[in-house]
């Protein structure tokens, strides 16, 4: 993506709105990388220019795709799904449990942040024998 402002300055504050923003051509989008690393201690995601950075983004985009870390994780990223019209859970195939996923949905159903699924994250695809491969569904 190339250096410079991104997600974390923005919302931060420390960069002006539309700075950071990178044209995709191949697959028709704009997008926000992350930015640097936060310093010790930065909270930018609980920022009070979130909510603002989030309002403007949407006022020319039809869609704002937010990639938070770990809900569990972090804290501020949970107040940065409060603000988000719905999350896409992900979950590590074979990584993370029953219980952590419960205690999740349950804490954002208890914020009201609606789920609209769940993706899974790392696992193969089954392997076929060359026989299965190049049969023909009838």
């Amino acid at each position: 993506m190339g250096e410079g402002p991104g997600a974390r300055e923005l919302f931060s504050g420390a960069a002006l709105p539309g700075r950071g923003i990178r044209r995709e051509e191949k697959m028709d989008i704009d997008v926000l990388p992350a930015g640097g690393a936060p310093a010790p201690g930065e909270r930018a995601l609980e920022s009070r220019c979130l909510a603002a950075q989030l309002a403007a983004l949407r006022e020319h985009y039809d869609l704002v795709i937010l990639k938070l870390p770990a809900l569990t994780a972090a804290s501020d990223a949970l107040a940065a799904a409060a603000l988000a019209d719905c999350v896409l859970v992900t979950v590590r195939y074979r990584r993370t449990s029953y219980d952590r996923l419960d205690r999740l949905l349950t804490l954002l159903a208890r914020r009201e942040i609606p789920v609209v699924g769940l993706a899974c994250a790392g696992a193969r695809e089954p392997e076929t024998s060359a026989a299965e491969k190049t049969q023909i569904p009838v």
